[in-house]
Parts: structure tokens; sequence; C-alpha cells
């Protein structure tokens, strides 16, 4: 027996990434100031210890797996013909909603560091958002009272297309002001 199957259309995708230069300038200055001080303390020491090594191998090992977190951290973002999928890998498997889960659907301009703390999965449990930069997001409210906001840097993009999903289906956009 055949099971039913759903066709979605993808209207829309994007991907972010951690690439304001102010934040991989502040980890590299504080890499090298940190890594200096060492090598400081080392030279004015007549014998280097154990300690002196240790010390400048976790530094090491410290900032290049933070480096390599912020390089694989990543926004995704799908708008399809039946709802709207998001992943902040690698934290976050793929969450999908279905259109039908919403009772509101826009683009607005908020302030990340005021409303939730700064950038990343920010949040509590009924007022959340996934973000990396920018100040635009896709405000998604939920049927049952939930909010997540999802970053974006093409909120002109998103508008159209949820103008064209809610001229086809159902009035869940609603304009911005």
């Amino acid at each position: 027996m055949k099971k039913n199957v759903i066709y979605s259309k993808t209207l829309f995708t994007e991907q972010q990434r951690f690439t304001q230069w102010w934040l991989w300038l502040i980890l590299a200055g504080a890499f090298i100031w940190s890594f200096t001080e060492i090598l400081l303390q080392i030279q004015q020491q007549e014998v280097v210890t154990n300690n002196d090594i240790w010390g400048l191998v976790i530094i090491g090992i410290s900032f290049v797996l933070i480096f390599g977190l912020l390089l694989l951290l990543k926004l995704q973002t799908e708008i399809t013909t039946e709802g709207i999928s998001v992943r902040f890998f690698p934290f976050l498997r793929l969450k999908s909603f279905a259109w039908n889960e919403f009772d509101q659907v826009y683009i607005r301009q908020y302030k990340p560091l005021i409303e939730y703390g700064g950038w990343g999965i920010r949040g509590v449990r009924k007022n959340r958002a996934f973000n990396v930069s920018g100040k635009f997001g896709i405000q998604l409210i939920m049927k049952n009272g939930n909010k997540l906001l999802i970053g974006t840097k093409k909120p002109s993009e998103i508008e159209m297309v949820l103008k064209k999903l809610s001229l086809e289906n159902h009035s869940l956009y609603k304009e911005r002001n």
C-alpha cells in the first residue's frame, strides 16, 4: 500500500554564519594578549616550568576550539509551501513548523542585545530567538502563545514570500509598520 506523501516547494532558504569583524577581532586580541602574557612571564623566569608549558597549551587549545566552534555555527532557515524550518548547527536539530501552527507571521526589526541579551540561541521557553547578526527577523507567534524570532539578513525577500503565501493560503502574514 502506498503512503500519502506531501510534497512541499521550497520558496526561500538562507544560511547565516558569525561573520562580524568585531567578534573575530575581539577573539584574536584576547588570544594574542593571553599568549603574550604567558610568554612574558616565562621570559622573566630563569627556569621554564611544566605549568608554563601547560598554560600555553591550554590557551592554545581553548582558542582553537572557540574559533572552530564559531566557524562551524550556522543558522539555516527554509520557507516552504507547507511551513518553516530552522536549524542552528551544531546545537539545534532541524525544527519544522507547519503554517497552521501559527497565529501570526511577520518580519520585524528588533534589538538583539536589549530584547534577547545578544546573538545565538536566546530567550526563555515562551519567547525565543535564533539569530546570528543583524536587526531583522521573522516573528512567529504560535497558536499556543509561544513566540519565536528567527534572524534574517534578507527581510525584503522573506516579506515577498510571506505575502505570496498569504494570498495563496491564509492570512497569517501581517504588514510591517
